[in-house]
């Protein structure tokens, strides 16, 4: 169980006002005998409350009301106007849609909150040095447990309120602590939505799932999605289980949004449920299944949660997520000049990806200015030896390939998958991995005591071991240092299951979970000290990313299974999550297995200003004129070192627009809704600055006239997609 830690707060004195009118202190700063100015500002974060009304917490942009049962809705506050707006249905009555606890099998449902012993705190902690601190307690008297809500809401972030619950046994007998819903909201587009439906939210969904699902999609009547984070989640397929995620999950209709997650910086085992009522409302809110039994007068604490309320799409909290995991110590790993080179992969299983087959390729690269070739597919014996197979594949000839391609200026990358490792069961031919047969106690067990399961069906590497850590590291630097590879490529790459090994002696089952971000650390660490320029790259397929891994990466690859929308919905989550400019690569061209959408692909790389990844070995080849015509536009542009601006919402944009900024250019891509129809309309060229403009399509090389302020529209015509270059004119 987590005990809850004494936070060391400056005490304040509660308001007690006789109306929900607020107060809004004014931040400033002053100077108090030795104390820095900065210690001394006042936070803009005002709180008020009366017995048979909601606590108010109120700063500039924002408003979150507790109500009676503990429901925290969120608005947001427009600054002209100081009206307050907010997608979620507002508590009346009997109803009681706040948190609620189950104990010993049973709802405990007569929590009584106390909203005139509320107390309020200035807070200063990692996340923000100003912001307030609200704590109301409750009490249930059938199970004679205390309930504290505690909500924080920071300066620097007005969007966002923190959100965490702590149970106290006051009884004499021990309980258990069955599951617990936190961070309940009911939302209703049509409060915003003119004669919209209750249900026309879209939405994005952090779980990590079937590759060919996509993360963002508007949301259907009838839905029912529960989101699992961390822990593995089975899917259909040879794959055979998938994990991990970005805790959050957000919905939005084209002039309000709101987002909820959790901020912890381990991996926390929780959902977050989405799905509809009947009538179309849409509800959400955090799951977590303790598990814990709490013996008299000790305590549990849920996981840091977060609502978050925004104009926009899903970059909007995503990107603001970023930055409250930054600031806990989880900053993105920032990527090298090298990670933006144009990639082929060449899968060691695919037909003409041998050594000597890829080193006949070099020339045709070069010309292409393609940058990395990564050796990736079944190159080795067994995994999680990760050692070379065959005379094929043998080291003299991998090593030779290595050395060729550097002749050449083109850099190496190898794909593997660290904690993976074939153990002879599972109905496999393979007689197994040498290190599970010599380290059996390295292996992450289920319940039962067997080699737990984790992609590809494959038994797995307890990352919290401190020798498989060591393996791991070595690993990279037989990479690295002896074979002389530039980069790796991290494939397949999700979580692993609970590790009940007694061996490893783990504090919790999710300690496994927990190291995984330990390992990947040391394995970048590893490749630059070794390759100051060096790339690693996770691909998870097409499903979000574990947010465990993220910071210690240094460029990501998405996919697209279902296609070229879900590549770009990838590619902006990405950029929301590490940053503008963060080397993101859609290595995904022909990812479909259909060359029909090959335009269709490339636009979608380089007009969002991701790195082009290729495998041309599947197909016509690297001399095929669609391969030269985008390698060519992709490295004369070099979008993906451009700035990403979040200024079209996606599923009420129509045409799907995006934008990057390079230099005095600003470039647009936009995606129509049906790709094989004509668009014809006028665009609205969002972001440019006062004055006249060239517009340019870049992908085919036809001048469309000029646009000047204040009316920043053109009209045009065009199928599938339209990339344009806009450039100020004197």
């Amino acid at each position: 169980m987590t005990m809850l830690r004494q936070n060391k707060f400056r005490a304040g004195r509660a308001m007690l006002l006789s109306a929900i009118g607020v107060l809004v202190l004014n931040s400033g700063a002053c100077r108090r005998g030795s104390r820095s100015q900065e210690e001394n500002k006042i936070s803009a974060v005002s709180v008020t409350a009366e017995r048979a009304s909601p606590v108010v917490t109120r700063l500039p942009g924002a408003e979150y009301d507790i109500w009676p049962s503990g429901y925290v809705q969120a608005y947001q506050i427009q600054k002209r106007t100081s009206r307050r707006f907010s997608i979620e249905q507002q508590e009346a009555g009997a109803a009681s849609w706040g948190d609620k606890l189950w104990v010993d099998g049973k709802e405990v449902s007569d929590f009584v909150y106390d909203f005139k012993s509320h107390k309020e705190y200035d807070v200063r902690s990692k996340i923000g040095k100003l912001g307030k601190r609200v704590e109301v307690k409750a009490r249930s008297m059938s199970k004679q447990i205390e309930k504290t809500l505690a909500l924080e809401v920071f300066d620097d972030f007005p969007n966002m309120a923190v959100e965490q619950l702590t149970y106290l046994n006051l009884g004499t007998a021990d309980i258990r602590l069955d599951r617990i819903q936190a961070q309940r909201h009911r939302l209703d587009a049509s409060i915003v939505v003119v004669s919209g439906q209750r249900n026309a939210f879209w939405s994005f969904h952090g779980a990590s799932m079937e590759a060919e699902r996509d993360a963002v999609f508007p949301i259907p009547i009838g839905f029912s999605q529960r989101n699992v984070m961390a822990s593995p989640v089975a899917v259909k397929g040879e794959l055979g289980s998938v994990g991990g995620g970005v805790p959050v999950v957000a919905l939005w209709t084209a002039t309000l949004g709101l987002a909820i997650g959790h901020v912890e910086p381990l991996s926390q085992a929780v959902a977050f449920p989405v799905h509809t009522f009947p009538d179309g409302v849409v509800e959400t809110y955090m799951e977590v299944e303790p598990g814990a039994r709490l013996k008299s007068h000790e305590q549990y604490s849920t996981p840091r949660s977060f609502v978050a309320t925004y104009t926009g799409d899903y970059f909007e909290p995503l990107s603001l997520y970023a930055q409250v995991m930054s600031r806990q110590g989880s900053p993105p790993a920032k990527p090298g000049s090298a990670a933006y080179g144009a990639e082929w992969v060449a899968r060691a299983d695919d037909a003409g990806a041998a050594p000597a087959q890829i080193a006949a390729r070099i020339p045709q690269l070069k010309a292409l200015n393609v940058r990395w070739v990564t050796l990736a597919g079944k190159w080795f014996g067994a995994s999680g030896d990760w050692q070379p197979r065959g005379e094929t594949f043998s080291a003299e000839a991998i090593q030779e390939l290595v050395t060729g391609l550097h002749r050449q200026g083109i850099l190496a990358g190898l794909s593997w998958t660290p904690l993976a490792v074939e153990d002879g069961e599972a109905g496999r031919k393979s007689g197994g991995a040498r290190v599970a047969k010599d380290h059996p106690e390295w292996l992450v067990l289920d319940k039962s005591g067997h080699h737990a399961r984790t992609g590809h069906n494959l038994a797995a590497l307890c990352p919290a071991v401190p020798e498989v850590q060591e393996y791991i590291k070595q690993a990279v630097v037989r990479f690295i240092q002896t074979w002389g590879f530039d980069g790796l490529r991290l494939e397949d790459v999700y979580t692993v299951p609970d590790c009940h090994n007694p061996a490893h002696h783990h504090k919790s089952p999710q300690d496994s979970q927990r190291a995984i971000a330990e390992v990947h650390k040391q394995i970048l660490l590893t490749v630059k000290s070794l390759r100051p320029e060096g790339a690693v790259t996770i691909a998870s397929g097409g499903t979000p990313p574990n947010f465990a891994w993220l910071p210690y990466v240094n460029k990501v690859e998405t996919g697209g299974p279902a296609g070229s929308p879900q590549v770009r919905h990838g590619i902006k989550m990405y950029k929301a999550l590490l940053g503008p400019a963060a080397a993101v690569s859609a290595n995904t061209i022909e990812g479909t297995g259909s060359r029909e959408d090959l335009g269709g692909e490339f636009a979608s790389t380089v007009g969002l200003g991701a790195v082009v990844g290729a495998r041309f070995n599947r197909s016509a080849g690297a001399d095929d004129a669609g391969y030269k015509k985008w390698l060519k536009i992709y490295n004369d542009l070099m979008l993906s070192q451009g700035e990403f601006q979040n200024l079209y919402v996606t599923g009420f944009d129509d045409p799907e627009g995006y934008v990057i900024q390079q230099h005095e250019k600003t470039y647009f891509a936009f995606f129509a809704s049906q790709p094989d129809k004509p668009w014809k309309g006028e665009l609205d060229l969002r972001g440019l600055k006062r004055g006249r403009f060239r517009v340019f399509d870049y992908a085919n090389g036809k001048e469309l006239g000029t646009v000047t302020s204040p009316r920043l529209r053109i009209a045009v015509q065009f199928t599938g997609y339209l990339l344009l270059e806009v450039s100020p004119q004197q």
